[in-house]
């Protein structure tokens, strides 16, 4: 019902006939028993007299004014009723709006969100009814597109890039809802609300980026490698045809490029499907301890190749986070890895796990006592193909990829990494994570209890 039509029915209410007869019921009430009075008594004194007539200028005077009051009052319930129905969605509006997949958000015709669905938040977050949408996204473009949309009650369309926590990429649609026509439908009235969709393109954008990256990447470091056995399979088919020896170590030569072309690839590979999931948080519990223990069981004969000796100082008490067994693996395996390789001639590696506090959470360092690395270079150790020492880093055969893979792997965890690091004494890499997963739902358990108190004080 419209708001207009609404107030001109509560309105019209003062004007029948029998409003108009209630409001001087008290008069007509005195009226009667004060001529019913006098006809049973039958002679009339001076003072019942002036009390009668006071009594009927009393409620000819208060009475009417009290029923205008209440009237006036209804008619402003009424209002504010038809006013919050104007800016609130009804229920079987939200209902549709719930079922639906996608992100999905109500706004009135200011701008204020009325109504957002679970999707919407467990992807963008927490957006509170009443606010405005512009607090909650400021980028130009989406902004800009819900005031056209507002302003002239027309579909809208557009894409829109978030920067934070990840980067990701949404298709936006907006569009007008219309619940009401006249009755001749001639006319329609513009829409209360304009519910606004986000389709999540994620995947889709990084599937496009991961093989443009990957042909960039591939063609570049395996150039090198190509040419080698190129060169050679020309040395050997030509001038080495009968020299042993030469072929010898030559096809050495070979094998080893191949491998490291391979290694290559399956990094590449590696980092381009753990981009694809950079948007998706892991939820799966994963004990830190035994976790590592595994690790260094598996390095244990690399370690003893390059004369290291791998110390382990592990809680007994389990520390569990939310995270990817495998991802988690390939991280600490990367770090160990380097560790033992690059700084094999400390003949130490360190490997140490700290619980941590509710505020900075548990803690895995790796620590070893090699020759430690340049400041200038720290910055940039997990950028792709990014080496300190480019002759060293070829001869353990690493590919520039192992720290980048890392960092993308702990960024989806929300975890970070530290590099502690000094020429001559060694280096350390610690993993923080957040919060253990015990904490965590100690937290919400907490949360959770505050808001039932709260509503039951309310």
């Amino acid at each position: 019902m419209p708001v207009d039509t609404a107030l001109l029915d509560a309105e019209s209410e003062n004007a029948t006939l029998l409003k108009r007869l209630l409001d001087h019921r008290w008069v007509l009430i005195v009226s009667f028993g004060g001529m019913l009075a006098f006809w049973l008594r039958g002679d009339v004194t001076l003072v019942a007299g002036v009390l009668f007539l006071l009594a009927l200028w009393a409620s000819a005077m208060v009475e009417p004014v009290a029923s205008q009051r209440r009237r006036r009052l209804a008619v402003l319930k009424t209002a504010r009723a038809v006013a919050r129905r104007s800016v609130w969605p009804d229920t079987s509006t939200k209902r549709v709006v719930s079922s639906l997949s996608v992100p999905s958000i109500l706004v009135d015709r200011d701008g204020v969100v009325r109504f957002s669905n679970a999707a919407t938040k467990a992807v963008l977050g927490d957006i509170k009814p009443g606010q405005a949408m512009s607090l909650h996204f400021r980028q130009r473009d989406l902004v800009g597109a819900l005031a056209r949309a507002l302003e002239t009650d027309q579909p809208q369309q557009l894409e829109y890039t978030e920067r934070f926590p990840v980067e990701r990429w949404f298709s936006v649609a907006m569009n007008p809802l219309r619940f009401e026509t006249e009755e001749n439908g001639s006319a329609i009235e513009p829409s209360r609300f304009l519910l606004i969709q986000f389709q999540d393109l994620s995947e889709q954008k990084r599937t496009e980026r991961m093989r443009v990256d990957f042909i960039a990447n591939a063609s570049h470091e395996l150039r090198t490698p190509l040419a080698s056995l190129s060169g050679f399979v020309e040395t050997l088919l030509g001038p080495a045809r009968d020299d042993e020896t030469a072929r010898m170590r030559f096809l050495k030569i070979m094998r080893e490029q191949s491998q490291r072309m391979s290694r290559l690839i399956d990094d590449l590979l590696s980092l381009s499907r753990i981009e694809m999931k950079a948007h998706l948080k892991p939820t799966d519990p994963v004990e830190l301890g035994s976790l590592i223990a595994h690790v260094t069981d598996t390095l244990a004969p690399l370690a003893r190749e390059n004369n290291v000796k791998l110390e382990l100082d592990v809680s007994n008490q389990p520390i569990t986070v939310s995270g990817a067994q495998d991802e988690m693996v390939q991280v600490f395996s990367n770090l160990v890895e380097n560790a033992i390789k690059y700084g094999a001639t400390g003949e130490l590696v360190e490997i140490t796990l700290i619980k941590g506090s509710v505020e900075s959470g548990p803690s895995v360092s790796i620590r070893d006592f090699g020759p430690g690395i340049a400041s200038e270079h720290v910055p940039r150790l997990t950028e792709r193909f990014y080496r300190a020492d480019v002759e060293t880093s070829r001869q353990k055969q690493g590919t520039g990829l192992g720290l980048a893979i890392v960092k993308h792997i702990l960024n989806r965890h929300s975890a970070r990494l530290d590099i502690q690091t000094e020429i001559g004494n060694g280096a350390t890499f610690t993993v923080g994570f957040p919060k253990m997963v015990e904490e965590a739902a100690e937290a919400n358990g907490t949360n959770a209890d505050s808001a039932e108190n709260n509503e039951e004080q309310q």
